[in-house]
This record gives C-alpha cells, sequence and structure tokens, in this order.
C-alpha cells in the first residue's frame, strides 16, 4: 500500500509483501524505502519511472533460499 504524505492512501504497489506480513518498521532513504516485517524479513523498495508502479522491490533479505540453508554459527 502507497501512502501520501499526509496518511492518505494513495494505491497498492504491484510488489506489496502480500498479506499475512505484518511491517513493524519502514525507513526512508534517497532511493526509495526500506520495510522490516516478521521474521527479520526486510524488503528494499527504489523509486520508478512508472506511473502504475512507483516503486518496485530490488531485494528481500533474507531471501526465501537463505531460509532453506540455515547457517550454523559456533
Amino acid at each position: 500500500m502507497l501512502l501520501e504524505g499526509s496518511g492518505d492512501y494513495k494505491m497498492l504497489l504491484a510488489e506489496s509483501p502480500g498479506e499475512g506480513f505484518y511491517i513493524e518498521c519502514i525507513v526512508t532513504y534517497s532511493k526509495g524505502f526500506i520495510i522490516a516485517g516478521e521474521n527479520g524479513q526486510i524488503m528494499i523498495y527504489e523509486k520508478s519511472e512508472e506511473p502504475k508502479n512507483p516503486y518496485h522491490r530490488i531485494a528481500t533479505l533474507p531471501s526465501s533460499s537463505d531460509s532453506k540453508h540455515e547457517k550454523d554459527y559456533p
């Protein structure tokens, strides 16, 4: 979901995290914004020039493949 600075609803992002993902933190940065949510998952979005999709998700950390290969640390 994308909101205006005033908090008014603007649109649903095409690459939204999806139902059941609870956003616990949002931080803006020079190229877009970063969200963090349940289980330590982080999603990074960058501004695009497409009016119908103004932000693209460029990374999800940890990726789904990372969670399948948990590392053991001493």
